[in-house]
């Protein structure tokens, strides 16, 4: 299938878009696996922008979804170039709208993830995929956590920060004591101090709280908490990665309750 080259009409209007990524709730994808993805979530883009290099392999997935013709364009190298957010890209741009929350599922198990500045854009896409995979009902992020609109969260999410459902920019400490009227309960991880997960019996609903990368949870994020919790390890490394601890976690969440 023959696609129509891109105007520069239409480069100017895409890359004003990506300038206000965050303002017009516009996800940016600039890896084949992620947009594959993308496609079997049934997530319809706003535009397709690929390079002739990689136009004939690509087109199969493309022609065997129902993507609109329209939609995808074909752009040179040199202009990729000015679009592209990530070095790594391989000649493909796609813009996407975030999936609205009404059309998710709900989860049986209603319990969230909180994540308090955690600033490595790999560690939150990460997080949010596993959330996905574990029935995780919501994931909040607070202010100075990774947007979910930086294309790294994008990729390292898989794209299921578009399905998801996700409050970002909180200020946490109202967010989780207003969940605390609602009757939610608030487990505050540690790598040192609290009872081990494999030995609790998890109250509903619940937020577990994961803090950041290097300081781990605020002192007046302490305040919020109703129990403190740890995973079980050898010690022999002072702590393990946030995303990894998360889905620890949230495995054993998933675990517990199937």
């Amino acid at each position: 299938m023959k696609y129509k080259p891109v105007s520069k009409e239409k480069i100017e209007e895409i890359y004003e878009k990506i300038k206000k990524l965050k303002r017009e709730k516009i996800f940016l994808i600039e890896d084949i696996k992620t947009l594959e993805i993308a496609i079997d979530y049934k997530l319809k883009p706003l535009i397709i922008l690929i390079t002739e290099k990689i136009a004939e392999s690509f087109s199969s997935l493309l022609n065997s979804s129902d993507i609109i013709e329209d939609k995808i364009f074909i752009i040179s190298e040199k202009r990729i170039k000015k679009l592209k957010q990530v070095k790594t890209n391989p000649g493909i741009i796609a813009l996407f709208k975030k999936r609205d929350s009404k059309n998710i599922k709900p989860k049986k198990t209603e319990y969230y993830f909180a994540l308090e500045r955690i600033q490595d854009p790999g560690n939150v896409g990460t997080i949010i995929r596993s959330a996905l995979n574990f029935n995780v009902s919501k994931v909040l992020l607070s202010k100075g956590s990774a947007s979910i609109y930086n294309p790294k969260v994008v990729r390292g999410s898989m794209g299921t920060v578009m399905i998801q459902q996700i409050k970002e920019n909180l200020e946490l400490k109202k967010e989780l004591l207003s969940l605390k009227e609602k009757g939610f309960k608030v487990y505050l991880t540690s790598s040192k101090i609290g009872k081990s997960i494999d030995s609790i019996n998890f109250e509903f609903p619940s937020i577990f709280v994961l803090g950041n990368e290097s300081k781990g949870i605020s002192p007046e994020i302490e305040e919020t908490g109703d129990f403190w919790i740890k995973i079980p390890t050898t010690g022999k490394s002072d702590s393990l990665n946030v995303s990894v601890s998360a889905s620890i976690i949230m495995y054993e969440i998933y675990k517990k309750n199937h």
